[in-house]
């Protein structure tokens, strides 16, 4: 496990240099942003939220607000678990437009938010599966699942370094070697991914 500044230090180490420090915080977050659009293990989740009776369109003050892809969406009737339909939103508008409640069947994502159709009637609990987004890292005591699981700070670091190298140092050898390291913990990530979850190429999920 290491937090933003351990990792901060871990680079300028490799670089043997203290004097570009903001670059280094900069690019270890556009690593992190890059990396974080692909799929790994560790960035599956489960999230949680109740529907509220006469309500049919919930923002990220009420649904989970790092999901980067749905997976899969159920809703619980009387302890039994139901799938929703997913449509547009102009379906969702257009069904609505009597504003009739009952049980949901339908959703549609729009500005960040989740939409229902027909308007729930009650609170019913809702299931997410989901794929998480990561906020930028800030603080030195931040850290996150690319900085604590060793394979994806390992990715992170020879990106970072492959970057400084690239637009900061202005070293093509140095950072042509960083990329093709980071290109190997890929592979690694890859690999372990896998083998964890086996759906490589299966999951056909809901992006923001």
């Amino acid at each position: 496990m290491a937090t933003f500044l351990e990792l901060q230090d871990d680079i300028e180490g490799y670089l043997l240099r203290t004097d570009i420090n903001s670059y280094v915080k900069s690019a270890i977050n556009d690593s992190i942003a890059k990396y974080s659009k692909s799929r790994f293990w560790f960035d599956e989740t489960i999230g949680n939220f109740n529907t509220v009776q006469g309500t049919w369109f919930y923002d990220t003050t009420i649904i989970p607000d790092n999901i980067r892809q749905i997976d899969y969406f159920r809703i619980t009737v009387n302890n039994v678990y139901y799938d929703v339909n997913q449509r547009d939103i102009q379906f969702i508008i257009d069904a609505n437009v009597n504003n009739n409640q009952g049980q949901p069947t339908d959703w549609a994502w729009y500005n960040r938010s989740i939409a229902f159709y027909p308007v729930p009637q009650a609170a019913y609990p809702i299931t997410l599966y989901y794929q998480k987004s990561y906020a930028p890292l800030i603080d030195a005591s931040d850290s996150n699942d690319f900085t604590n699981i060793l394979e994806a700070k390992d990715l992170i670091e020879n990106e970072t370094l492959s970057t400084l190298y690239r637009k900061v140092i202005l070293d093509k050898e140095k950072a042509d070697e960083y990329a093709l390291s980071a290109a190997s913990s890929l592979q690694v990530l890859n690999q372990i991914t896998e083998s964890i979850t086996g759906i490589n190429g299966y999951i056909k999920p809901t992006e923001w």
